[in-house]
């Protein structure tokens, strides 16, 4: 953004780094990401298998509680509880997988409804945006069951899949911004998708290099003993 022409100072930099503030607005999805990842890891890494998950939990309730009385936008939480529904997907993938496989058109069926039903619970459009985001993810799920690909170039994207929703927000946001505006919808769809595909891949690469480098480092030494 600063070769756009935006400027901003010190402390503005420091607090969007820790998620205080945002210079990107899309940017929020990250630092949400980020606390999941390190709730999860020392869930798992000094617990044991069901105080694990109920850590997970008791993390996804406070995260969600907190946002809501600081007051922060919707889409800071309303997915959140994604995260816990995948973990249990997970310890009883099989049998779900079954289940779905034996039912499919009546789980499909039942998804597409919840998922566009209006007035799911009466009163609680909270509660309805959060049971609407954990049905659209079955839903994508549904859909990839019954897609088999061995498109090369799909598979290469899918190892791009963290970096890609990790650049989206930049170019989605500043081609349609103060300093560039892309009227033509559909040049803008492509430049979205060729630029941030092209940061992915910088981005990826970054990560080799920086991952790579205590490696590096160790045969350095090793080379000049």
């Amino acid at each position: 953004r600063y070769l756009l022409g935006y400027h901003y100072n010190l402390i503005s930099i420091v607090l969007s780094l820790i998620g205080f503030t945002l210079i990107v607005n899309f940017s929020w999805y990250i630092f949400s990401i980020l606390l999941f990842y390190i709730a999860f890891y020392l869930s798992f890494k000094f617990l044991r298998g069901k105080l694990s998950f109920y850590a997970m939990s008791i993390f996804t309730i406070l995260y969600t509680g907190c946002a809501y009385l600081m007051h922060l936008d919707t889409w800071w939480f309303i997915s959140c509880f994604g995260f816990i529904f995948g973990i249990l997907w997970c310890v009883f993938k099989k049998n779900i997988d079954d289940f779905i496989k034996n039912n499919y058109t009546m789980v499909f069926a039942f998804t597409f409804v919840v998922i566009h039903s209006e007035n799911l619970i009466k009163g609680v459009r909270l509660l309805e945006y959060i049971i609407s985001s954990l049905f659209f993810c079955v839903l994508t799920f549904l859909v990839i069951m019954k897609i088999h690909t061995k498109n090369k170039i799909l598979i290469y994207l899918g190892g791009l899949s963290g970096e890609i929703y990790v650049m989206q927000g930049l170019p989605i946001k500043e081609l349609k911004g103060n300093v560039i505006y892309i009227h033509n919808n559909i040049l803008y769809l492509i430049l979205v998708i060729c630029i941030t595909i092209s940061f992915s891949i910088l981005l990826k690469k970054l990560e080799n290099i920086v991952l790579n480098l205590p490696k590096q480092l160790i045969k350095f030494k090793q080379i000049n003993a």
